[in-house]
Formats: C-alpha cells, sequence, structure tokens
C-alpha cells in the first residue's frame, strides 16, 4: 500500500505507538504524544534493521521515499 499525504495527516495518536508502512520498507511511525517519525526497515542477513529518516512533517513524504 502506498502512502499518501492525506493518509498521514488523518494519522492521530491513540495513547499507544503504531506504525503505518508502505509495503516496500518505509514506515511512519506515530508516537503515543502524537509526533511522526519516518524509518526505513529492511533485512540484512535475515536480521531486521531500522534507519531513521526524520520526523514528519519536517521531511516530507516525497523526500522520505
Amino acid at each position: 500500500m502506498a502512502l499518501t499525504d492525506v493518509q498521514l495527516r488523518k494519522l492521530k495518536p491513540t495513547g499507544n505507538e503504531y506504525q503505518v508502512a508502505d509495503g516496500h520498507g518505509l514506515v511512519i511511525v506515530v508516537r503515543a504524544k502524537g509526533t511522526m517519525h519516518w524509518r526505513y526497515e529492511y533485512r540484512i542477513d535475515g536480521k531486521k534493521k531500522k534507519l531513521p529518516l526524520g520526523t514528519y512533517p519536517a521531511i516530507t513524504l516525497t523526500e522520505a521515499m
């Protein structure tokens, strides 16, 4: 599922941290207090790695891709 700017603006904090992924490794993490952080997740030798990219909206969807 490809992320869109409209979807990102509709994300709201729920009191728990959650994430929404695009299916190609790009993830937006919504923290309990409402801050949103970009992350790229990938695997090397079967081990999951996470690369932080910055916060949304300082880093836009286009920049994160």
